[in-house]
């Protein structure tokens, strides 16, 4: 058991005068680049738990090894250290404080980290570069790195690009920790990259045909369906749909006059499938057409006689 104890640590940011608690562990100390590090006199306490006046010392020193304060002082109960300053370069450090009794014991031993910026903000996008985004009502075009002080910042992405070059147009999906918003919202505390991922647009495939009728003729105004599509045929008996997604379907043509007509299509590849239906008369249209021939002969046989 350590004969002292460390009850605090407090570290100030000089220029903004903003204090975090380091010890006991409540505050990541995140300082802008250029900014002194500042221990205020009094802000690291220890206490001697002997009881007895002895020489106890404060050491402070970063993951370098340097010393960046020492003091010795005869105590009985509480000491503490005097104020000091250290500039450092921007990256993150492991301060270490140690206190104890000059010439034996065993110290008490705290390390905890300053963050120095400035922090590096990526802003990316895949499969697709140049995408513009806006942070803080500036704009931007991914891939971006941006030097920032730490702070909460807003990304925000466009729901859809469209490449200038292909003309194809993305669809925003999701980011790297795996959220949906288009806009998002940061805590800067340490260089981040984030990767917003677009989807192209699904291949899809369009079908055009030629509905034909008795002695090849066109028939218009069929009802084409093909599973969730439907339109009808023109003048000429021919329709086009669009925008197909590629998969297996099921083609059924429709008519007043003629028996319904189905086909199963299977569109493998994005492109322009073409198909010509010849569609069969009704038995009942074929009874009455027989019949009207029938009664053209016989007037013809009698008007002979």
């Amino acid at each position: 058991m350590s004969e002292v104890e460390i009850q605090y640590i407090i570290v100030e940011d000089s220029e903004s005068a903003t204090q975090y608690l380091v010890y006991p562990p409540r505050d990541k100390a995140i300082i802008p680049a250029g900014h002194t590090v500042h221990f205020p006199a009094q802000s690291i306490a220890a206490v001697n738990l002997t009881g007895e006046r002895l020489l106890a010392y404060l050491k402070v020193t970063d993951d370098t090894g340097k010393l960046l304060h020492y003091k010795e002082e005869y105590t009985r109960d509480y000491y503490y250290n005097d104020e000091f300053s250290t500039t450092m370069p921007p990256r993150d450090y492991s301060i270490t404080v140690e206190a104890g009794l000059v010439g034996g014991g065993t110290p008490h031993v705290v390390t905890f980290t300053i963050h120095l910026g400035p922090n590096y903000l990526t802003v990316d996008s895949t499969p697709v570069k140049g995408i513009p985004f806006v942070i803080d009502n500036k704009q931007y075009a991914t891939p971006t790195t941006l030097q920032l002080p730490p702070g909460t910042y807003t990304i925000a992405m466009p729901k859809t690009h469209t490449d200038p070059e292909t003309g194809v147009t993305y669809a925003f999906d999701h980011w790297e920790d795996g959220s949906t918003n288009p806009t998002r919202t940061i805590n800067l505390t340490a260089d981040t990259t984030i990767t917003a991922t677009y989807t192209p647009p699904p291949e899809t495939a369009i079908l055009t045909g030629t509905v034909k009728g008795v002695l090849g003729t066109p028939v218009r105004n069929a009802k084409v369906t093909l599973n969730g599509f439907q339109t009808s045929t023109d003048q000429q008996g021919k329709f086009t749909i669009t925008d197909i997604p590629l998969g297996a379907y099921t083609l059924r043509v429709e008519h007043i006059l003629y028996e319904t007509y189905t086909a199963s299509i299977e569109m493998t590849t994005a492109g322009t499938y073409e198909v010509t239906i010849q569609l069969s008369l009704k038995n009942t249209i074929k009874g009455a057409a027989i019949g009207v021939v029938a009664a053209l002969i016989i007037s013809i046989f009698l008007a002979r006689r």
